[in-house]
């Protein structure tokens, strides 16, 4: 039986993301999209009330998303909330991020902790600029926890995190040395400290294969983790991919999506 979206549980949702439009100011131009493994609701934002007191049930929705969502008047789609696997990003997913990395380095750098501290806001700070559409800390979430899943014990995790942390530090789409400066920039952060991590196999991960770093070499079990975990998005579901893309229409092209009635629902 067709359930209203309002009886709807917390295991029975599969994703609810925004849709947002160019269409406003003066029609509708932003939609919750409700998703369960047979069901599918598009509910116009002017009856996102009901929605919105719908949505406080659930813990782990993104509200940080959801606000951006509302002030965009681009053809856009924003995830708010996965109902399985990586946990949604959130305010709390934010500080565990945050207390993670300063156990991380707490644990694997010898030096002052206030100097430690000061390196983790700056990568705080830089991941959470609003120039950053998905090089950003949601992406940085997502990559641990697809490091976290990994149980080969042939690879170093150690290296590989840190690589995780520092690897879109710099990012700007008009230029193709944002690795590079990466890595320099953790260097420069690191290369203070006594460390038993080697730095310079970090270096070769972020680099990935720059050729103007041909001598540098990295561990090639850890360099092919690395970058599965950097582009896994492209093997997650569409609608997480779509969310990701710049348009909408940018999503459809690059995205095969595999039921040709949601491509028509959002397009």
């Amino acid at each position: 039986m067709s359930k209203n979206f309002r009886e709807l549980k917390q295991g029975d949702l599969s994703y609810i993301l925004v849709r947002t439009t160019s269409d406003g100011p003066f029609a509708e131009d932003a939609f919750f999209l409700i998703f369960t493994e047979n069901q599918y609701w598009e509910i116009p934002n002017s009856h996102g009330k009901e929605v919105l007191e719908w949505l406080e049930k659930f813990s782990s929705v993104n509200h940080e998303e959801l606000i951006v969502s509302m002030g965009c008047t681009e053809d856009r789609l924003f995830l708010i909330y996965r109902g399985h696997k990586c946990p949604t990003f959130t305010v709390h997913e934010r500080k565990q991020m945050k207390k993670r990395l300063s156990q991380f380095l707490l644990s694997h750098f010898v030096g002052n902790a206030n100097e430690l501290e000061t390196i983790i806001n700056r990568l705080f700070s830089a991941y959470s600029r609003n120039s950053r559409h998905y090089h950003n800390l949601s992406h940085i979430h997502s990559c641990l926890w697809e490091l976290d899943q990994i149980e080969d014990p042939r690879i170093d995790k150690t290296v590989i995190e840190l690589a995780i942390w520092y690897h879109d530090l710099v990012y700007n789409p008009l230029r193709s040395d944002n690795e590079i400066k990466s890595s320099q920039a953790m260097l420069n952060d690191l290369n203070k400290f006594k460390t038993k991590i080697d730095l310079n196999a970090v270096s070769a991960l972020i680099y990935g294969e720059n050729d103007q770093y041909e001598e540098i070499k990295s561990n090639k079990l850890n360099e092919k983790y690395f970058h599965d975990i950097d582009f896994a998005i492209f093997g997650q579901h569409p609608l997480e991919y779509a969310s990701t893309a710049k348009t909408l229409n940018e999503s459809f092209t690059r995205c095969h999506l595999p039921c040709s009635t949601l491509k028509e629902k959002l397009s």
